[in-house]
């Protein structure tokens, strides 16, 4: 209770962590809710993959070789080869793996962000974003 002149206020609190079901947002289903939240991150992941690669050569477009397409600047392909000198980095892409492999993937991962993301005195903010899910994205 908290003390005051009059009568005391009680405040009542409730243990953490809270569990709101997507069912009481106004997502219709479980994809729309979870488009409500990457799509937004992801427009603003993609402003600043633009303004980075702008900052470092004007001209970007696909370079087509063996049916396939490569994200480069004018001074060639691909995108890794061109800022491999930058703490840039975007990919998306398929890999064959065993569950078993893909979990270990996955503990790897966690293990790499846990290890990168507390704050380095002097450091620059850097945006990530990472997903593994099964299945193909074209």
């Amino acid at each position: 209770m908290q003390q005051r002149a009059g009568r005391p206020i009680r405040r009542y609190a409730m243990p953490e962590p809270w569990f709101i079901p997507f069912e009481v947002t106004q997502a219709e289903t479980l994809e729309g809710f979870i488009s409500s939240q990457f799509l937004p991150r992801n427009e603003q992941m993609m402003r600043l993959q633009a303004a980075a690669l702008l900052a470092e050569h004007p001209r970007w477009g696909y370079w087509l070789r063996s049916g396939t397409l490569h994200l480069g600047s004018q001074e060639g392909p691909p995108l890794r080869q061109v800022l491999a000198d930058q703490p840039f980095l975007s990919a998306i892409g398929t890999a064959q793996l065993s569950q078993a492999r893909a979990l270990e993937f996955k503990r790897r991962l966690w293990a790499l962000l846990a290890e990168f993301e507390q704050d380095e005195e002097g450091g620059e903010s850097y945006a990530l974003s990472v997903q593994l899910v099964r299945g193909q994205v074209r």
